[in-house]
């Protein structure tokens, strides 16, 4: 690998950490008030899904084509229920608009560690699809899957 794409690395993943954690209030901020309490797997999906995105961003702007395929809709919809999965349930506004505060601790909260969980998979997936495009677009000297 190369510094450049270390670096983009480094900026995409502070990028996705600051985007995640401060609306969020999984890191206590004066912006943002949290209603529910943080558990431990928000803090490692909060830094295991900032690297996967971080990873995918720097493959896309690394990447020589650099053009919109069906992998950036799928990863949109990842980083969505990475959001939700570690957001707070009634601290979503518009869910609340919709859904009530009530269906949300009910249903919500208990599943957000398995909606974590999946945006971790398909977001490791997309990172990997990624990887093996940014591979197979004649950037063989980064050579970063193999």
């Amino acid at each position: 690998m190369n510094l450049k794409f270390i670096a983009y690395i480094l900026f995409f993943s502070i990028v996705a950490f600051l985007i995640l954690s401060i609306p969020t209030a999984v890191i206590p901020n004066k912006i943002f008030v949290r209603m529910t309490p943080v558990y431990w797997f928000d803090y490692i999906f909060l830094v295991i899904d900032s690297v996967l995105i971080g990873l995918y961003y720097a493959a896309t702007y690394s990447g020589s084509s650099r053009q919109v395929c069906d992998l950036e809709k799928k990863s949109i919809t990842a980083q969505i229920l990475s959001f939700l999965g570690i957001a707070c349930p009634t601290c979503i506004k518009f869910l609340v608009f919709i859904f009530g505060s009530i269906f949300l601790l009910r249903f919500l909260e208990p599943i957000r560690p398995y909606i974590s969980l999946a945006a971790f998979l398909w977001l490791a997936w997309l990172v990997y699809r990624k990887l093996k495009l940014f591979h197979l677009e004649g950037n063989h000297e980064k050579n970063i899957i193999t």
